[in-house]
């Protein structure tokens, strides 16, 4: 379990929350760090994330572990491992009549990258299938964001280059990238303006 004092549970959940579920304050600080975990910790990770965990991909393609529970404990402990604050509680999906609360945490981008490559060998086949496609789709759009860089450094530049190179969105590889990985519609649908 954690190593946290006994009253910083009660002081993080006295704590005001903002938006994403993180803590103001001096708290804040903890949710970074990843705490070391022993092998029994590895096993008892990866058994949670074989039964209840979910690997998938988020919004421009980087890969994300989520985990959902009604136990509280349970999540908390997942979430000390990643390093990442409890999402919840809240009301699964639909209607709440005759539900239990539901709590959540979700580690997303190279973290979560680093776990899927660590508990690799502890899964069982059908999610290390799904890690793989994962991880390769990740270092393929990490590649072509580099060359997006470079190709937007040699334009900054003017080494020659045309301004108007097609350079493929994140979000729609057949659109032509806009902003911060995506096309100028999904650039517009999260409330930026195009002029």
């Amino acid at each position: 379990m954690s190593r946290h004092r006994e009253g910083d549970a009660e002081a993080m959940d006295a704590t005001p929350l903002r938006r994403n579920g993180r803590p103001n304050g001096p708290l804040l600080k903890r949710w970074n760090k990843v705490r070391r975990l022993s092998v029994n910790d590895l096993y008892k990770l990866a058994g949670l994330l074989e039964g209840e965990g979910c690997f998938t991909r988020g919004d421009v393609g980087y890969p994300v572990i989520k985990m959902t529970s009604t136990d509280r404990d349970v999540v908390q402990w997942v979430a000390d491992a990643f390093g990442i604050p409890v999402i919840g509680p809240y009301f699964p999906g639909g209607s709440f009549i005759g539900k239990k609360m539901a709590y959540k945490c979700e580690v997303k981008g190279s973290r979560a990258a680093g776990f899927m490559m660590t508990l690799y060998l502890l899964l069982f086949s059908r999610r290390r299938a799904r890690i793989r496609e994962l991880l390769a789709e990740w270092r393929n759009r990490r590649r072509l964001e580099g060359a997006r860089l470079r190709a937007h450094q040699t334009r900054v530049y003017g080494d020659g280059v045309d301004r108007h190179e097609f350079i493929p969105a994140n979000c729609h590889p057949d659109r032509r990238h806009l902003a911060q990985g995506l096309c100028g519609a999904c650039y517009q649908r999260r409330g930026h303006r195009v002029s």
